[in-house]
């Protein structure tokens, strides 16, 4: 699974769900008009769903399609606190517990909700330079084949 189309799925099932703003991809301090922002911040390879690739030679590795991932992301809405950024936030939240598989061009993946303590968010959000401010913690995973 690549993480663009990862990615894009997250995106397009929240510009079907949600109408008080227009849904984008990248930072919240990238966005000159209001948005809900879909910031991935941490990518890693997702160890179990690694064991349904099948076993390769080192050259037969870089023919593989993809490699399962495990994508952190928050939403945001830029502005947060106005009345369309908070309802924007309510209903993509709503969209992703109402539809926690989502079925990319390349396989299924799972949405879950994250909690975050304060000091995980801080440290996020005072490595990437921005104010600490509303929003919520979600991550993407590849979900393995006949699970």
């Amino acid at each position: 699974m690549s993480l663009e189309l990862a990615l894009n799925a997250v995106c397009d099932l929240l510009r079907a769900h949600v109408t008080q703003l227009p849904v984008v991809l990248g930072r919240p301090d990238a966005q000159p008009e209001p948005a809900l922002c879909v910031w991935p911040w941490r990518m890693s390879e997702s160890a179990s769903a690694r064991q349904f690739l099948p076993m390769t030679t080192r050259d037969t590795f870089r023919s593989t399609p993809s490699v399962p991932l495990n994508i952190q992301f928050m939403l945001l809405a830029t502005p947060a606190l106005a009345p369309a950024g908070l309802q924007a936030l309510d209903a993509a939240r709503r969209a992703l517990a109402e539809h926690p598989v989502l079925n990319a061009d390349t396989g299924a993946l799972q949405v879950t909700s994250e909690s975050l303590s304060m000091e995980e968010l801080a440290g996020i959000f005072l490595s990437a330079h921005l104010p600490l401010g509303l929003c919520a913690a979600f991550a993407l995973r590849s979900v393995a084949p006949n699970a």
